[in-house]
């Protein structure tokens, strides 16, 4: 009886051989979401609680709240069944979900897709044949570009479980082990294990004094365990090195190959021939990446061709493995990405692919022809296709977001990894540290009201950015917006008067009426906004400098800052001189004084208010001067506070601007952006990070 086919609803399930139909049409059903419908098939007009989704799906370890609810979405989804009035999966609040459909067994005999011949004629066969391989040539020819993905049956593994993150997997080549980097919450070192991928032992490598912050490459060696390349960041020390994992497990015989202070390197790779190192790296006076080769004998560096870096540049790499070709990612100012190869003999630079999201990374498959790279947001995909963006398959399919550095493993499987970083917002007030509403997801760019203890702020918990209000005095949220599209906000920003709400992406800036916000009657869209201003360049800073003037601080090298004022519902640029001498333009919402960091001293000045100083009123000098390394300053009610980056994490630093002068910091293991009024502070700070490696076999 286990595997005959049953009638759900108006679905056929043939256990058997794990098909669903509809109509006698089959349906393809992701792995995660087959094992949540047996689930239900299983256990008809039974409570499935989140708890047995969770042993039953992902064998009893942590996932969000979020990952539950879209699986259960998907499900409904996939059945076509309305949650507001549901046909088949019925929520029980506070305990879990029902299937209340019904249910019948029929005889376990092969069920045939309405596309398949039923008849055993020999001749019809031959016309099925045919006619089935026309419609499959005019569907190829027809069928548009960004038509979904295919799930292919990819077996996922799961390697490693332990607390803390665990990413960058690489394998040492020639055995069947891997290495990678673990690190725990507060922790600023990472520490290197190896684990032997058949006997499932996991060992430790004492690191000697040595700080990797990414891994390079890892290949058997006969006189050692292994020889290892990493890249090692130590504050503002940065090189490349060379050492052997010898049989006590520790590093030794460390080999510095060149020394990169100065430089952001995004990604590196080693030449299959061991001879050449690749590379793309940024420095401050270019935030633009670009591509570099050293050549570890000659110890040369060298420019590379390549497409001319705009917007992040050209940020990613990966070699072929045949080592013919070098595929790279370039992203303009609006975070699009575009592939393009160089073909490291004839030194010919094609374009490819151009994807209307950023891809932060892609790698070659193991046969040189084709491209692994992440889907676009919110979903966690990992796609294969060839360079065009076709043939496309989905490879992998996660419930929690993917890390970077993918990898490669023996003939034709994929090395991957999985994050989870919990952001909570913290409201520190009269000496007290509160946690408010907060979800398991990201909680992110709180901005308080000045009159009032609301805030505003960011959050995934619906699996894409939204908007939230939360009253601090009783933490009851309200979810504001329903955006159509999936972005990435940058900041948000109340007016003084709380009249005005800015918010921002990484190239645009919208703004709405607060009253209009809060009352209306439907969640809001960007499309209820009005788009103030989108750049070409990234957006680095916002702010307001008073009721009705705000400033935009983007990556223009030529016009860093712009001023807008808003007057009878029009926006109107201002132009403002000798702008560019001042690296922060600050105001301080409760007395309207402006405050001033100079670009080269960083000492702060001060003036009266904004529209004086506008207007020629120099700035007079606090005697006070804003740490080397420090960002996001912040003004409020005398006080300015700041932030700063050291190899154990970020802190959160205040100070009075007048004597006697008093201090006090916080220290946050990670951080996404605070606000400062009347009601205290708030901050968003991260709580736990989660994550592990696995393996998906093709």
């Amino acid at each position: 009886m286990s595997f005959a086919v049953y009638k759900i609803g108006n679905f056929k399930l043939d256990k058997k051989n794990a098909r669903l139909f509809q109509c006698d049409v089959e349906i393809t059903v992701e792995p995660k979401l087959y094992q949540l419908l047996l689930l239900f098939v299983d256990n008809p007009e039974t409570i499935i609680s989140r708890d047995m989704i969770i042993d039953s799906l992902w064998d009893g370890r942590y996932v969000t709240d979020n990952a539950i609810n879209k699986q259960v979405a998907n499900l409904r989804k996939l059945l076509n069944d309305n949650p507001k009035q549901p046909e088949y999966i019925q929520t029980v609040p506070k305990l879990g979900y029902r299937l209340i459909c019904s249910i019948e067994t029929l005889t376990p005999a092969p069920v045939h897709s309405r596309n398949a011949p039923i008849t055993t004629n020999p001749i019809s066969r031959v016309w099925w044949l045919a006619a089935s391989i026309l419609i499959i040539v005019i569907l190829k020819t027809l069928w548009p570009s960004h038509s979904p993905t295919q799930l292919i049956n990819t077996k996922t593994q799961e390697l490693t479980r332990q607390t803390g993150i665990e990413h960058s997997p690489r394998q040492i080549i020639g055995t069947d082990s891997i290495v990678f980097l673990r690190q725990q919450l507060g922790q600023s070192d990472t520490h290197l294990w190896s684990k032997d991928l058949i006997e499932n032992d996991q060992t430790k490598i004492e690191l000697n004094g040595h700080v990797i912050s990414r891994i390079i490459t890892v290949h058997k060696e006969q006189d050692a365990l292994a020889r290892i390349m990493f890249l090692e960041n130590k504050g503002p020390d940065c090189n490349v090195f060379q050492s052997s994992i010898n049989i006590d497990n520790q590093l030794s015989d460390s080999t510095r190959l060149f020394n990169c202070n100065g430089q952001r390197i995004n990604d590196i790779a080693l030449s299959p021939n061991k001879k050449t190192l690749f590379y793309t790296a940024s420095s401050r006076n270019s935030p633009e990446s670009q591509l570099y080769s050293y050549d570890i004998d000659l110890q040369l560096h060298e420019l590379l061709r390549q497409p001319d870096p705009v917007g992040r540049g050209n940020h990613a790499l990966d070699i072929s493995p045949d080592g013919e070709k070098l595929l790279l990612m370039s992203s303009d100012a609006q975070r699009k990405t575009t592939l393009h190869t160089l073909n490291l003999t004839s030194n010919k630079l094609s374009r490819h692919k151009t994807f209307n999201y950023y891809v932060d990374e892609a790698i070659w498959d193991h046969n040189s022809q084709g491209i692994y790279y992440f889907a676009a947001p919110p979903s966690h995909q990992i796609i294969h296709s060839d360079l065009d963006g076709e043939d496309t398959n989905t490879v992998v399919s996660a419930s929690d977001y993917l890390a970077r550095n993918l990898s490669r493993l023996n003939k034709q499987d994929l090395l991957f990894s999985t994050r989870r970083n919990n952001f909570n917002n913290l409201w520190l007030n009269q000496g007290n540290a509160l946690l408010t509403d907060n979800s398991s997801v990201y909680d992110i760019i709180p901005s308080l009201f000045h009159q009032d203890n609301n805030y505003l702020f960011i959050s995934k918990r619906s699996g894409k950015s939204e908007l939230y209000l939360t009253d601090l005095n009783t933490s009851n949220t309200t979810l504001l917006s329903n955006f159509d599209d999936y972005h990435s906000f940058r900041y948000l920003e109340l007016s003084p008067d709380d009249n005005q709400l800015l918010l921002s992406d990484h190239n645009c800036v919208w703004n709405i009426l607060v009253p209009t916000l809060l009352s209306s009657p439907s969640k809001i869209n960007l499309s209820d906004m009005t788009e103030s201003f989108c750049s070409p360049a990234t957006i680095t800073g916002l702010g307001w400098l008073n009721h009705n003037t705000f400033y935009v601080a983007t990556a223009d090298k030529a016009h860093p800052m712009k001023f807008f004022t808003i007057t009878n519902d029009s926006i109107k640029l201002t132009q403002i001189e000798d702008i560019e001498n001042w690296h922060y333009l600050i105001s301080d919402h409760y007395t309207q004084q402006i405050f001033l960091v100079d670009k080269v001293s960083r000492k702060i000045s001060t003036a009266a208010n904004f529209k004086q100083w506008q207007t020629g009123e120099s700035a007079t000098e606090t005697g006070l001067i804003l740490p080397k390394g420090a960002f996001h300053p912040k003004v409020s009610q005398g006080m300015l506070y700041y932030v700063t980056r050291d190899n154990k994490g970020f802190k959160l630093n205040w100070q009075t601007l007048k004597a006697p002068y008093s201090k006090g910091e916080l220290a946050l293991a990670g951080y996404y952006l605070y606000d400062s009024a009347k009601s205290g502070t708030i901050v968003s700070q991260l709580v736990s990070i989660e994550g592990d490696i696995h393996r998906a076999l093709r």
